[in-house]
């Protein structure tokens, strides 16, 4: 028997890596009060638990990744010198 080579994309494949949406399963151990509270949730609002866990890990992430980025905006604020003056008299020691 001899087979013949596919040469229509395949319906349903990416057609391109930016096409391409990585997804992993994991194995997560949740106390029984979590799982309680998940179960609970998951039926107030008719989601499943995945979508649910999804949606907490994203909540996680943004909100932490926020957290990160503003503890950085306004270090100088309290330091008594202008930043951009700072940093021409660093400049000026390279000269």
């Amino acid at each position: 028997m001899e087979l013949e080579a596919v040469r229509e994309p395949i319906v349903g494949w990416a057609s391109s890596f930016s096409d391409i949406t990585l997804t992993m399963r994991t194995i997560v151990d949740l106390p029984e009060e979590q799982i309680a509270g998940l179960a609970d949730l998951c039926e107030q609002e008719r989601i499943s638990r995945a979508e649910a866990v999804r949606r907490a890990v994203a909540d996680y992430l943004k909100a932490r990744h926020s957290t990160e980025r503003g503890s950085y905006f306004g270090m100088w604020r309290n330091r008594g010198i202008d930043g951009v003056e700072y940093q021409r008299k660093l400049r000026d020691e390279w000269r």
